[in-house]
């Protein structure tokens, strides 16, 4: 029989010092979410991509120091969770590398929420 390996510890990632808000407005919640739900909704031979647009997505808002780095990140790894144990190759690394490079390439366009809109 073989087991899934164990979960690992998060690697700490350096980012530049953010001020998101502690309290999230009901929009950004609701495109937090809406990135999340695209990511564990992914099928097989989509993973990757999806996984990378929804982290693009929200580095344009990290470095709109609209969402922390750190949260980003764990709530899209969390989100891809399922990657791991579902019928796909992909490893925790591979997620996490996935994450973080779509997190950087985010950060090149910053995105901030129009209060006003919202």
């Amino acid at each position: 029989m073989i087991q899934a390996p164990a979960a690992r510890p998060s690697t700490a990632v350096s980012a530049p010092a953010q001020n998101a808000p502690a309290q999230r407005s009901a929009y950004l919640n609701a495109v937090v979410e809406g990135e999340r739900t695209k990511v564990a909704a992914a099928q097989r031979g989509r993973h990757n991509k999806t996984l990378f647009q929804a982290a693009l997505s929200l580095g344009q808002l990290v470095a709109g120091n609209e969402l922390g780095h750190a949260d980003a990140a764990r709530m899209l790894e969390q989100s891809a969770a399922h990657m791991v144990t579902a019928d796909c190759d992909c490893t925790p690394r591979q997620i996490t590398a996935t994450v973080q490079s779509g997190l950087k390439l985010g950060a090149t366009r910053p995105r901030r929420l129009d209060r006003d809109a919202a």
